[in-house]
């Protein structure tokens, strides 16, 4: 799962207890800061602190700002043969079962 974020507190918790609160636990989450205040990044930081298979990082200085950026910079970073993309105010309905999250 591959979520840009860019000063996104509020919505960050329901789509992180969407994703914790799966049936299916193989699965890495990847969050993309897009330079957030650091007021608005710490909501991210703890989400990241709550489970190991969660990464916190930061999108290339060097690299474009936006979204996509975050993506491509996110989907450079995952190690799962499947990706999903989730922005920070998305969230999977309760229960996904293990055969691909349905």
């Amino acid at each position: 799962i591959v979520t840009p974020y860019f000063n996104d507190d509020l919505y960050i918790d329901d789509l992180a207890e969407s994703i914790l609160g799966q049936a299916h636990e193989n699965w890495e989450w990847i969050i993309v800061d897009d330079g957030s205040e650091k007021v608005n990044l710490k909501r991210a930081e703890d989400i990241a602190k709550r489970d190991k298979r969660i990464l916190l990082t930061h999108r290339p200085v060097n690299a474009q700002k936006g979204a996509n950026a975050c993506r491509n910079h996110g989907l450079k970073q995952a190690q799962g043969a499947f990706i999903i993309f989730m922005d920070s105010d998305d969230y999977f309905a309760r229960k996904k079962g293990a055969s691909g999250f349905r």
